[in-house]
């Protein structure tokens, strides 16, 4: 079989020699692969999906059963109180635009507690380029506090939280 695929006999007896230590590395991937399958399997089960969820719907999406559904599976799974599961959401910093937009209102106060945020969510907070759909831009403020040795200032997020005001 191997020698149908080109493999050169020395590449052959190098993985035939490791395989034996290898081989516990891969029954716990495989443990670990049977453990994920039930989790999801049960969360599907406890949420009665059936074969009609995966219709497609038009229109706006109201009462579309197999994606709140799609959404309880995604909580269960993954332990969560909720989860929002949209094909819409394109990617990371896009979340997480919808997540503070969504979170935070006029006169609310953004910490980053880890220094400076990465490159595209600086547009998002309004910290760099000039979107008139930043969070600054909607009245949101923005602080940040810097690491320190690459670890967290406890003691200047300590100090900042006790200043809120109520």
């Amino acid at each position: 079989m191997y020698k149908e695929l080109n493999i050169k006999d020395e590449v052959i007896s190098m993985a035939e020699e490791i395989d034996p230590d290898l081989k516990p590395i891969f029954e716990e991937i495989d443990k670990n692969c049977l453990i994920n399958s039930q989790k999801v399997l049960k969360a599907f089960q406890d949420n009665k999906v059936s074969t009609v969820d995966f219709n497609e719907v038009t229109g706006y999406g109201f009462y579309d059963m197999g994606r709140e559904k799609l959404e309880k599976v995604y909580a269960q799974i993954f332990g969560a109180e909720d989860a929002l599961v949209r094909p819409q959401i394109m990617a990371g910093t896009h979340a997480l635009t919808i997540t503070l937009f969504g979170l935070l209102k006029y006169g609310d106060t953004m910490i980053s507690i880890s220094g400076d945020p990465y490159d595209t969510l600086k547009s998002v907070i309004g910290i760099e380029g000039d979107s008139e759909n930043s969070l600054i831009k909607h009245g949101i403020k923005y602080e940040q506090i810097e690491l320190v040795n690459n670890d967290f200032d406890y003691e200047k997020i300590s100090e900042r939280v006790k200043k809120r005001k109520y």
